[in-house]
């Protein structure tokens, strides 16, 4: 048998890459001898680095009305997803039934999750498959055509099993499509948990310094995606370097990492000559160069005695190798996962929390650290919830004659 996952598998965000490739690890984990066809629902069939114009295309956008957003999107992506069909329908003719999930694909920003979510579901539908969503991030900003196209792709396939990823995204899910007659959700955890049984823990050798993995994102896309009013991004990046200062000036090497967007290695680039100018006598702050893969991603953050980030599956991959993190707000979802995992009092608010509160809050969730039998439990029920999406989705093999 050979079940579909639809994902942003071939993103330059190795955050939604580290989601893909352990949800394929669970699945084959579950079913061993289960064949996986992972397709990117934006159409991509291979890594690219992306262009870092992305980011000024975002800034352009924010300064449009919603009504041009959306028309803009419509022609543009759905122009490509029209040219990606062809390939979709061949590749779900080899299937027996589809998974879209995981990630934060039920969210509207111009249209975008919306227009991807209804083509590949389009497809699914008219191949006749079972289908199923599985532990995504739902968000409560759908414009009136975004839940119309949500809407219609749910109830255009046999939904078979349906499982967000946090309460909030359930809460979300029934008010949404639930007076749709679309099935309600349960909850799963994120695939992102199994990063360690994915990959594998590198060998750690003692170190005299301790090691800080700083992960920073471009203030002008967190601000395109924010649920919320966020800072100036000159006063973003100004916190960030009195942080980092305040972390060198307690003898940390720092690290500083992004996740792969190009925006916000971009950023990196731009942010690196400040970080360093005026740093404390001695201090160790160096920019790490974009990862090869969400492979050597997961096994960077696993070497980190802290890590501190903006983006979610930074701090989902620390918690799978028990790694202390701390958490910026700028979305729920980061919100819902530390609240998951009991760890919402390490979640802070960049720029209006002074440099010191965090720098005392680092400290706390170093002494205290990562409960081990916790985070087992967290682990077992990502499993779990794996080998519940296949039962509930795929036939039951036939009795043995």
């Amino acid at each position: 048998m050979r079940v579909a996952l639809l994902n942003l598998r071939y993103s330059p965000n190795l955050g939604d890459v580290l989601i893909c490739e352990c949800l394929e690890y669970g699945v084959r984990q579950a079913v061993p001898g289960l064949d996986v066809l992972q397709l990117d629902i934006t159409g991509r069939r291979d890594f690219a680095v992306g262009s870092a114009r992305r980011l000024a295309a975002l800034a352009v956008l924010q300064r449009l009305p919603q009504v041009l957003r959306q028309r803009i999107a419509r022609a543009v992506l759905g122009r490509s997803l029209r040219r990606t069909l062809p390939y979709w329908n061949e590749a779900l003719a080899t299937v027996d039934g589809a998974v879209l999930g995981g990630g934060h694909l039920l969210a509207d920003a111009d249209l975008n999750f919306p227009l991807k979510v209804a083509a590949i579901f389009g497809a699914v539908a008219s191949a006749g498959l079972p289908a199923a969503v599985y532990a995504v991030g739902v968000s409560d900003n759908w414009s009136r055509a975004g839940q119309a196209l949500f809407r219609g792709a749910l109830t255009g396939v046999d939904l078979r099993h349906a499982a967000v990823r946090d309460e909030y995204s359930r809460a979300v899910w029934q008010k949404r499509l639930c007076p749709a007659g679309i099935r309600p959700a349960g909850l799963a955890r994120d695939p992102g948990l199994l990063a360690a049984a994915c990959y594998g823990a590198p060998p750690r050798a003692p170190a005299a310094t301790q090691r800080l993995g700083l992960c920073l994102s471009h203030p002008v896309a967190l601000r395109y995606h924010a649920d919320g009013p966020m800072p100036a991004p000159a006063a973003m990046t100004a916190w960030f370097v009195a942080l980092a200062h305040g972390f060198a000036a307690r003898g940390f090497a720092i690290e500083v990492f992004a996740t792969g967007s190009p925006e916000d290695e971009a950023y990196l680039d731009e942010a690196m000559p400040q970080l360093l100018a005026g740093a404390p006598a001695g201090a160790a702050i160096t920019r790490v160069p974009r990862f090869a893969g969400a492979a050597a991603m997961a096994g960077r953050i696993a070497t980190f005695d802290l890590v501190v980030a903006h983006r979610l599956h930074a701090c989902v991959a620390a918690y799978a190798y028990g790694v202390p993190h701390i958490g910026f707000t700028w979305d729920i979802k980061m919100r819902s996962f530390f609240d998951s995992v009991d760890r919402g009092h390490f979640l802070c608010e960049a720029v209006t929390m002074p440099v010191d509160a965090v720098l005392q809050r680092a400290d706390e969730a170093m002494r205290t650290g990562i409960d081990a039998p916790a985070r087992d439990a967290v682990v077992a029920a990502a499993k779990a919830d794996i080998a519940a999406l296949l039962r509930n989705l795929l036939p039951a093999p036939a009795p043995p004659t």
